[in-house]
């Protein structure tokens, strides 16, 4: 369906919220039908949020461009130089929320987990070590400080209603968006060994399904 409104409307035709590029990487790998290949690459240069955003109230746009972007480098082979400049970008996101930085816009914990999943999957070509570490202040802070021990899920968005929030300001999100973020906490205990994250993105997965 992604692919077929793709075609008929153009790289725009779907908000890059909707847009899932693995998707279409794992249906090219399977049938080999290059117009499944075209969709990921058009989008990733001309579909929306595919110039990202610098701002953290843009996070989930910036990540679903900076995913689409690696779903073009897999398929084709070929280096994007955009990809640091998305990097850099997610990591500020992360880092500024994660510290409380007086210049965060925007939180919404289960949107921390969207800009965390391609910062893995850059780490893996980039090795920048400071990926791990932002990983861990942001993963830290989350389990600390936004996450309900006890009914195990997100603040929707931890901040008071104000200039940082409008909506559902400091209440609970359901346990079915515990899943975008507790595959980073398996990612970093597989790369440090650190038996506490493990347990922590246990706590989350375990518990993704609790409301049914």
């Amino acid at each position: 369906a992604m692919r077929d409104k793709f075609q008929q409307f153009g790289p725009t035709a779907i908000h890059s919220v909707f847009y899932f590029p693995w998707t279409l990487v794992a249906a090219y790998r399977l049938t080999k039908d290059p117009s499944y290949q075209a969709a990921v690459i058009s989008t990733a240069d001309g579909g929306q949020a595919s110039r990202g955003s610098v701002s953290d109230s843009g996070m989930r746009e910036n990540a679903f461009g900076f995913e689409g972007k690696l779903a073009k480098r897999y398929l084709t082979g070929q280096e994007d130089y955009d990809l640091p400049y998305f990097a850099e970008v997610a990591l500020g996101q992360l880092h500024v929320n994660a510290t409380g930085s007086p210049d965060r816009v925007f939180n919404e914990p289960f949107m921390l987990g969207l800009v965390m999943r391609p910062l893995i999957r850059w780490y893996m070509i980039s090795h920048d070590e400071r990926i791990p570490v932002v990983i861990k202040l942001t993963l830290d802070k989350i389990w600390d400080s936004w996450y309900d021990h006890h009914g195990h899920h997100f603040y929707y968005n931890p901040e008071p209603t104000g200039e940082r929030c409008s909506v559902s300001c400091q209440k609970w999100t359901s346990s079915k968006l515990n899943n975008l973020v507790s595959p980073a906490y398996a990612w970093y205990w597989r790369l440090t060994g650190e038996e506490v994250e493990r347990k922590r993105g246990d706590d989350l997965f375990s518990h993704d399904y609790d409301e049914g």
